[in-house]
């Protein structure tokens, strides 16, 4: 995403093990993070990630990519065409994650 230029608390990825379910990442983010799922949003580009976030209890906001852009993102809360038009904010509100 446009404008994360900060330090990462955490990077947990599927490299290492890309068998593994990809649920289970999202709760390790979690656990690594010490927050929980209520209290995160995970942004996604393939219908694959957006269950696996919405199988660990986040709400998901979907970007698709050049790929995944015709595909469903039927477990998304939030679809956007780019998410790098939109604010964090907004992305939170529209996704129902903020006042």
């Amino acid at each position: 995403l446009v404008g994360l230029e900060h330090a990462w608390h955490a990077v947990v990825c599927a490299n290492a093990e890309p068998t593994r379910d990809k649920a289970e990442l999202y709760r390790e983010a979690l656990a690594v993070l010490e927050v929980g799922a209520g209290e995160a949003l995970a942004f996604e580009d393939s219908p694959a990630g957006g269950r696996a976030a919405k199988d660990a209890g986040l709400l998901c906001a979907a970007g698709p990519n050049e790929g995944t852009r015709g595909a469903v993102f039927e477990e998304a809360d939030l679809v956007l065409p780019s998410l790098a038009a939109h604010s964090l904010d907004e992305i939170l509100r529209l996704a129902g994650g903020g006042s």
